[in-house]
């Protein structure tokens, strides 16, 4: 479990720190190519589409192994994707935009199809003695430690210098990964003769549960919330004239905060009301959207702090309704596939907040983001989630 944990904080990591070029990147193409928020927002969608196939991955790596190994193995291999990808772009001069989001997809392979199979270990572990909570947590931990110092150098490397840099700083991690995971014990599996359709027929069979589809739809809608995120950027840049480097503190922050959230719930996950806390966290979600209407610079620094903790939470306590969901012997897939819808969500999510952002502008955006939200309130009575203390 040690070497699972710290495979898992690794890759977590790396994912945390991927953030390092949103900035440099996001100012190149509206300030340097001078693109569109509707447009940059479609891009970041297209370029975060490998997530939403993430059952893809972790039915490769539930059914078939690769030299022995059903996770190390296909973390190797998507560790060394995400680095020739990144390389490629950080050390090419100049790049177009067509290859430039397509070298993007093949990194956000890389960091998903990593992320399936670390996790199809932890939830297949964790779901044996009620751990997910606490695996979920350590892993969002690291993935905040991550983020906490690529907002502030995220903000520095677009003042100074460019993207490529930061590229090239986010192709060394995905090495230390596969080297992490070449030295992982996980026991070999042993050899199977099915052939791929009775394997998705015995998938397919066990998704057949109410509960699953329920929290299918749960967890969609929740996540389907239009997306404000470029417009409050762009708000805090041109509207509040904030600096990129304060930006970047901000995003740092906002990162240490969701840590301390992680270290809550990894305290009481065990012991938590899941129906009760569903309920909390969607209104608390709701009314932290709805925050944003008004913007100053020292609301958004308390903003910051307050939602930092609590999104954290609330991000969590999701992921492990995901985890308590998955049945036995299909955890990576049924997961992944969880996840993925989660992803489908936010890609459709920046696809219409960018459509809201052009009708209605910024404050109908947030109120119809907001509304939304409140909406997924009608699904927990239909939850069927353990009951206990907190």
């Amino acid at each position: 479990m040690r070497s699972l944990y710290l495979l898992a904080i690794l890759i977590f990591f790396n994912q945390g720190i991927g953030s390092l070029a949103a900035q440099p990147l996001y100012y190149f193409l509206r300030e340097t190519l001078g693109i569109g928020i509707p447009t940059i927002m479609m891009l970041g969608a297209l370029a975060n589409l490998p997530w939403l196939i993430k059952p893809v991955w972790g039915f490769l790596s539930d059914s078939f192994s690769i030299f022995g190994y059903r996770r190390k193995s296909y973390i190797i291999l998507f560790s060394l994707l995400g680095t020739v990808s990144f390389l490629l772009i950080g050390l090419s001069p100049f790049i177009s935009l067509p290859v430039l989001v397509g070298l993007m997809i093949l990194g956000s392979i890389g960091e998903a199809g990593g992320n399936v199979a670390v996790n199809g270990m932890g939830v297949e572990e964790g779901n044996k003695d009620g751990t997910t909570g606490k695996f979920q947590s350590v892993c969002w931990g690291a993935l905040g430690v991550g983020s906490v110092l690529t907002g502030v150098t995220g903000g520095y490397i677009a003042e100074k210098a460019s993207y490529h840099l930061a590229f090239v700083i986010l192709a060394l991690f995905p090495i230390l990964i596969a080297v992490m995971a070449l030295r992982h014990p996980e026991q070999k599996a042993e050899a199977s003769h099915k052939a791929v359709g009775p394997i998705i027929k015995d998938f397919l069979i066990k998704l057949k549960n109410k509960q699953i589809f329920l929290c299918s739809l749960f967890l969609f809608f929740l996540w389907f919330s239009p997306s404000f995120g470029t417009p409050l950027l762009d708000r805090m840049r041109t509207v509040l004239h904030m600096s990129k480097v304060w930006i970047g503190w901000l995003d740092t922050i906002g990162s240490a905060c969701g840590i301390v959230g992680a270290m809550v719930y990894f305290k009481v996950s065990k012991s938590i009301n899941m129906k009760r806390w569903l309920y909390y966290g969607t209104v608390l979600s709701a009314l932290a959207t709805f925050a944003y209407l008004y913007l100053t610079p020292t609301t958004l620094f308390w903003y910051t702090i307050v939602f930092g903790v609590a999104s954290q939470f609330i991000h969590l306590l999701m992921l492990n309704l995901m985890a308590m969901t998955c049945p036995e012997g299909t955890e990576a897939t049924t997961y992944a596939l969880l996840c993925s819808l989660v992803n489908c969500a936010s890609f459709f999510s920046n696809l219409v907040g960018a459509k809201c952002f052009a009708l209605f502008g910024y404050n109908g955006l947030i109120i119809i983001s907001g509304v939304t939200t409140l909406m997924c309130l009608g699904f927990i009575p239909y939850l069927e989630v353990n009951k206990n203390v907190l």
